[in-house]
């Protein structure tokens, strides 16, 4: 931690405020066994030290820090990665003789910059309870009313390399939404405070 505070240069090292301080190395304390958890507390308190950073660091990010495991943070820099959203698709499964559909999968995500900074295509099926954590926390948003008209051709690929992993009954079948994920205002800045 004392090296990332040297990293800040002089002129905009500050005291950090009472409550961040106390609270932030309390909690820190506490999750010195998460490796994941310890960089984003010592991320808040370093940026508590820097006058270009102070205002934008936020209480509620001391308790948003505790809720958060390692694959909430993990696909967090992925977003930010990936200039903040990413494409992705709700599978739905169509039965006949029945109205509406039911929802398979909704997060199945691509469009990820993987070995060492080359964009390339990815699929990956995430955990729903992970994409909801950070909803239910507004660090990000998932609209499937928009998505990236100059992307069709990425979604339907999308859509073939897993449709096949469902086993179907005869009278059923699969179609998507397209969609996409991105960041919030109040999730990019989070990013930019406890986990860059």
């Amino acid at each position: 931690m004392q090296a990332k505070y040297d990293n800040i240069p002089v002129e905009y090292q500050v005291e950090p405020t009472s409550y961040i301080a106390l609270k932030g190395v309390n909690e820190l304390s506490y999750a010195l066994e998460e490796e994941h958890l310890k960089e984003m507390f010592e991320n808040l308190l370093i940026a508590d030290m820097d006058s270009r950073k102070q205002n934008k660091v936020l209480p509620a990010y001391i308790e948003i820090i505790k809720q958060l495991n390692r694959d909430d943070a993990k696909l967090l820099k992925l977003l930010y990665k990936n200039e903040y959203n990413v494409c992705a698709i709700s599978l739905q499964l169509h039965t006949e003789n029945k109205e509406g559909y039911s929802e398979l999968d909704n997060y199945i995500i691509y469009n990820f910059k993987i070995n060492n900074g080359i964009t390339g295509f990815s699929t990956l099926k995430l955990n729903p309870l992970v994409i909801d954590n950070l909803l239910m926390h507004r660090l990000i948003e998932v609209d499937y009313t928009r998505y990236y008209p100059d992307c069709n051709d990425q979604y339907e690929t999308l859509f073939n390399s897993v449709k096949n992993r469902y086993k179907l009954k005869e009278n059923s079948s699969l179609s998507y939404e397209k969609g996409i994920i991105k960041l919030t205002n109040f999730g990019l800045n989070f990013i930019e405070i406890c986990l860059s």
